[in-house]
């Protein structure tokens, strides 16, 4: 039997996010949604900075209940090392609730027992001092927040 991975608090990430460019797609209620980041932060024991602005989620919906997320974006440091972090993963939740969350006020009703929003993320830096996160693979659990979305996460050991 393999080992079971452990797992350790990362850092707590926030992204501020504009509003929705909606493209629709084929078949009918399939849409591209892209929300551009415009800054957000991010801290844990290992980690502290700022979300640049510039990247973004290009959400796939396949139905109004479910959508893969797929995420870009570029953390600064509090030391400035900049690492590239991309994360991917879903959102699904119980017939009628994503749409609900998603609209501008949504994050009032957004419950976590209704939402599965659960991403995995890679980072990429030079930086010599964060090296370490080349060779990380993070678990994110994510909720609506009135400026957009914050995750936990956590590294796998």
């Amino acid at each position: 039997m393999m080992e079971q991975p452990g797992f350790k608090h990362l850092m707590q990430f926030s992204a501020d996010v504009a509003d929705e460019i909606p493209i629709p797609r084929a078949p009918a209620g399939a849409k591209l949604s892209i929300c551009y980041f415009q800054g957000g932060s991010f801290e844990g024991e290992r980690l502290k900075g700022a979300l640049l602005p510039g990247g973004g989620d290009w959400a796939s919906y396949k139905h109004d209940d479910y959508l893969d997320v797929e995420v870009r974006s570029v953390m600064k440091t509090h030391d400035e090392a900049l690492i590239f972090m991309r994360y991917d993963g879903c959102w699904a939740t119980p017939t009628g609730v994503l749409q609900s969350v998603l609209q501008k006020d949504g994050y009032t009703r957004y419950r976590p027992e209704e939402n599965y929003l659960r991403v995995f993320a890679r980072f990429e830096t030079a930086d010599s001092r964060y090296e370490w996160l080349n060779t990380t693979l993070a678990l994110g659990v994510g909720a609506r927040t009135p400026t957009g979305v914050s995750y936990e996460f956590y590294e796998i050991l």
